[in-house]
């Protein structure tokens, strides 16, 4: 896995995606987030990694989380309206490996790979 993983990131360009809004939902891992657009660049990697893996894809909802958990929706709405202005863009430029558990606190970064140094645009 993490050679395949290693391959994909070796060949691939980091880049910025645009972020659309911030969100937040009843999900418990999706509590409140940053959305981001679907982009040429971020479904190649997303489609690269799939293949690479033999998942089948599915619904795709690309997103930075920034809190997880059910919490009220009006006291993540007041959390939403303190937070700094949204930045337009994010640079991509690594795929992280990660121990996922019930427990965020004992998630564990396994491996991160950079992506190439180059910027596309």
């Amino acid at each position: 896995m993490y050679e395949s993983i290693k391959k994909i990131a070796s060949s691939t360009n980091r880049f910025n995606v645009e972020t659309k809004s911030f969100k937040s939902t009843n999900v418990y891992f999706e509590s409140l987030f940053i959305k981001i657009i679907k982009s040429k660049e971020l479904l190649s990697i997303k489609e690269r990694i799939d293949n690479r893996f033999g998942i089948t894809p599915g619904d795709y909802s690309p997103h930075v989380s920034l809190f997880y958990g059910i919490k009220n929706p009006s006291k993540k709405d007041n959390v939403i309206r303190f937070l700094p202005k949204l930045p337009k863009q994010l640079l991509l430029d690594k795929i992280s490996i990660v121990k996922v558990d019930e427990e965020i606190e004992t998630w564990t970064i396994l491996e991160q790979f950079m992506l190439f140094k180059g910027i596309s645009h």
